[in-house]
């Protein structure tokens, strides 16, 4: 069969058929490039996925980090408040251990007194060297809070 045109119905037939597979050829490129792209879009979301994980891992972990360095420094405060406590107990005591202001011959019975009481000044050695030992704890823990602030 011919048509009007000239052009048998075999060669339209031929030409649709050739038009639709092109089309689908077309259709099925435009597909697999729509997929690729999907494909590397999923890929580039999963590793911002994995990224942002791991900032939230390392966050709690310097969370954590920050709370026990402000334990720490909450008790070398502590301690620090304790041994000023001790410190100005000790102190007070070798205050009351002091004879008051006295004439010379007052003073030299007094310090003839307190030779003869050898136990009284056993203790305030004793209470003077543990001020020293206050003295250096306490140094020592305000060079661990100075640390422990950096």
């Amino acid at each position: 069969m011919v048509t009007s045109s000239g052009i048998s119905g075999k060669h339209c037939r031929d030409v649709t058929l050739a038009v639709l597979g092109t089309m689908l050829v077309c259709e099925l490129v435009t597909s697999l490039g729509f997929y690729r792209y999907i494909e590397k879009e999923s890929v580039i979301i999963e590793e911002q996925r994995q990224a942002l994980k791991k900032a939230s891992e390392e966050k709690v972990r310097l969370l954590g980090s920050l709370a026990k360095t402000n334990g720490t420094v909450t008790s070398i405060l502590g301690d620090f408040h304790a041994l000023n406590s001790r410190v100005s107990s000790a102190k007070a005591t070798i205050e009351s251990y002091r004879p008051p202001a006295q004439s010379a011959g007052a003073a030299k019975a007094a310090r003839e007194k307190a030779a003869a009481d050898k136990g009284r000044e056993e203790q305030v050695e004793q209470l003077l060297m543990e001020i020293e030992d206050l003295k250096s704890q306490r140094e020592k823990l305000k060079e661990e809070r100075n640390h422990a602030v950096q």
